[in-house]
């Protein structure tokens, strides 16, 4: 997927995909809610809560999507390109209690992901200890 632009700042950006939605179409709705979400720099972490009902049934399922952020150099609105744990978010910086609060999917990506931030917390904790290391 591309990039959406169009908002005039970034908090405006972020107030919008942060609130829930509600969509029906051929008797399918789906009731989006975010109820946590962490802004570090332009990567807006986010749980995903989706509640899926057709036929009656409802299916309840949260992720973890990532909106990378930025601000277009021609005529300076705000933009996004989402992704979630299932489908691509490439960068590691999610907070650690995210990965907690939602069980992994059945993906064979999301899994090798989780796998990766993983790894990345445990090398940024080892740097930083290191850094107070002092050496005679």
């Amino acid at each position: 997927m591309g990039w959406s632009f169009g908002w005039q700042s970034k908090e405006q950006l972020v107030k919008e995909r942060t609130t829930g939605w509600e969509s029906t179409r051929n008797g399918r709705t789906v009731v989006a809610s975010y109820g946590e979400y962490a802004l570090r720099g332009n990567h807006l972490w986010k749980i995903a809560t989706y509640r899926v009902t057709e036929n009656g049934r409802t299916v309840v399922e949260s992720v973890i999507c990532l909106d990378l952020l930025k601000k277009d150099r021609t005529d300076h609105t705000w933009g996004y390109k989402g992704l979630s744990e299932v489908s691509g978010p490439y960068y590691h910086d999610v907070p650690v209690k995210f990965l907690k609060k939602v069980p992994c999917p059945d993906s064979e990506f999301a899994r090798a992901w989780r796998a990766r931030v993983d790894t990345y917390n445990r090398e940024k904790k080892q740097r930083k200890e290191l850094s107070h290391v002092v050496i005679h």
